[in-house]
């Protein structure tokens, strides 16, 4: 609220993000996840559909997987999805996340989708209409607060089950993923500097 202090509003965010975590972990479903896992190895194509907050999410989907070698995109213009939904056949995957689960445009491209043989993995609530063009929902229920003070945890639950499915693909794919990623690793290292290093504050700013 406005009358909360720094103190109050900082551990009421930390609180309710946890408690929404917990809730997710609880009644996850251990199939989907499974299910989700092993069409995301197979996969020869994997595209990431999400809009407005979920886009976020679908960004740090594709980081993800592109590091563990997959041929993964991220889309959140619509006429994007389409030509995407259009363009995907059998043994391709897509990844459908929507906090909402009622997004039209995405049910669009889902609906194109179906018809062309795709395997979608859907991130959303249960019982709702994107879940149910899913053929692999994994459902995430998160109550959200529309007035302005609130913070957006279904967001960050979102971002937690696709570290889950990047573990499950990283676990099935093994020695090779973990000799991939420790080579990047090593390349990352040059980009960075010291931990005692000092800016030249004068270089900087002239």
């Amino acid at each position: 609220t406005e009358q909360d202090s720094a103190h109050e509003y900082t551990f009421k965010v930390f609180d309710s993000t946890m408690e929404t975590l917990r809730r997710v972990r609880d009644n996850i479903d251990v199939s989907a996840v499974e299910q989700g896992v092993a069409a995301l190895v197979s996969a020869g194509r994997v595209d990431i559909f999400g809009f407005g907050a979920s886009s976020a999410v679908a960004l740090d989907a594709q980081h993800k997987l592109f590091r563990l070698q997959i041929n993964a995109s991220a889309h959140s213009d619509p006429q994007i999805q389409a030509m995407s939904a259009m363009s995907l056949g059998p043994g391709d995957v897509a990844v459908a996340i929507s906090q909402s689960g009622r997004t039209r445009a995405l049910m669009d491209a889902l609906t194109l989708m179906q018809e062309s043989g795709v395997k979608v993995i859907g991130l959303g609530p249960g019982a709702s209409p994107i879940a149910r063009l899913c053929d692999i929902p994994i459902y995430i229920d998160v109550e959200e607060n529309d007035e302005g003070y609130a913070p957006l945890p279904s967001r960050i639950a979102h971002m937690a089950v696709i570290d889950i499915l990047a573990v499950g693909v990283s676990r099935q794919k093994g020695p090779s993923a973990r000799a991939h990623l420790a080579k990047l690793n090593r390349g990352l290292r040059s980009l960075r500097v010291d931990a005692d290093f000092t800016p030249d504050k004068k270089k900087a700013g002239s």
